[in-house]
């Protein structure tokens, strides 16, 4: 065997275990991050409403805003995986209903009022339980965006979907232009961006066969 051949086979030696050392790592990241995030239950509660009385036209304006335990739990373990940067929302919540929704509805229906949709969303019994945690999902950015990510995680809350279709049904009797979509949003809770800002992932609509790459698990509460 000639030098060059010696050479050309150490080389391809080399390439081969940096491929296998690769996709080692690759599979011990993802690994990492499909291990369940776990949440104490006395930080599951309590939610509340509220209204974002400067909200621009896609960013909510009515929101169910979880407690900081929460936030802080889900955005520490995430920082901690994720191995990058991130920003966390400045006005964290799962959103209800966006301002341009909002607006659209008022051509056809102009005595609504944020504390009429505040009273409605109450009413509907949104914070009366605390939303049950499904997953945390991820979402990365397409178009040449690879940097731009986020993090979200997805709740069990049917009076979020009832609630949206009451909308629906009272909201679309005006023409097709100013219609409401109840899918537009989800139970969803954005804890984190990479790259990118909360307003620019709404609105946001969730599917947790496609989106989720962890369980949430509820733990007892520390003694």
């Amino acid at each position: 065997m000639t030098k060059l051949s010696k050479r050309l086979a150490k080389l391809g030696v080399g390439l081969v275990l940096l491929g296998v050392l690769g996709f080692l790592f690759l599979r011990s990241v993802r690994g990492t991050r499909a291990e369940p995030y776990t949440v104490t239950r006395d930080g599951l509660g309590p939610w509340s409403l509220a209204i974002i009385s400067d909200a621009r036209p896609e960013e909510a304006m009515l929101v169910l805003r979880p407690p900081p335990k929460l936030m802080s739990d889900l955005f520490g373990q995430l920082f901690k995986r994720a191995m990058e940067s991130m920003g966390e929302p400045s006005v964290p919540g799962i959103p209800l209903v966006l301002q341009s929704e909002l607006t659209r509805a008022l051509v056809d229906h102009p005595t609504l009022t944020p504390e009429g949709l505040l009273a409605a969303a109450r009413a509907a019994g949104l914070d009366a339980p605390s939303p049950a945690p499904l997953c945390i999902a991820h979402r990365r950015a397409k178009g040449g965006r690879d940097r731009a990510q986020l993090f979200f995680a997805i709740f069990d809350l049917p009076a979020f979907g009832q609630f949206r279709q009451r909308l629906a049904a009272q909201w679309n009797d005006g023409v097709a232009p100013n219609a409401f979509d109840p899918a537009r949003l989800s139970p969803a809770l954005i804890i984190a961006t990479v790259e990118s800002t909360t307003q620019s992932w709404l609105p946001l609509g969730a599917d947790p066969k496609v989106d989720c790459v962890a369980p949430i698990t509820i733990a007892a509460a520390a003694e």
